[in-house]
């Protein structure tokens, strides 16, 4: 299985969704990293910035610091962004913790819900 078929597999039970493998299409992905098939983190480089596009563990291993251990494991030189659901207050926590400040608000970003854009 591919590193993009073990993303998408992961996506899929982590989010309850169904994506196929084109929902990694187009994007222009700086790194991808998974740790033992647990956990993933997908950044792109969006030019003068990474974006974290997304990150996720599976939810029987979480709070374990495996997300934590995922962003240290980001060797950036530039501008971090990312986007997280405003009532997702344990990410938010967690991004804080890794140096992350809150810079704006996506109204609706996410169908019924606010999006926090946090930068480091």
């Amino acid at each position: 299985m591919t590193s993009n078929e073990k993303i998408v597999k992961l996506h899929n039970e982590i989010f309850n969704d169904n994506k196929d493998l084109s929902y990694l299409d187009g994007l222009n992905i700086k790194n991808i990293t998974i740790y033992s098939d647990v956990a993933y983190i997908i950044v792109i480089d969006s030019i003068d910035v990474y974006e974290i596009f997304e990150i996720g563990v599976l939810k029987e291993y979480r709070r374990k610091n495996i997300a934590s251990k995922l962003i240290d494991s980001l060797d950036l030189d530039k501008d971090i962004f990312l986007e997280v659901r405003e009532d997702n207050i344990a990410a938010i926590k967690l991004y804080e913790k890794k140096g992350f400040k809150k810079v704006s608000i996506r109204k609706n970003y996410y169908k019924d819900k606010n999006a926090i854009i946090m930068s480091r």
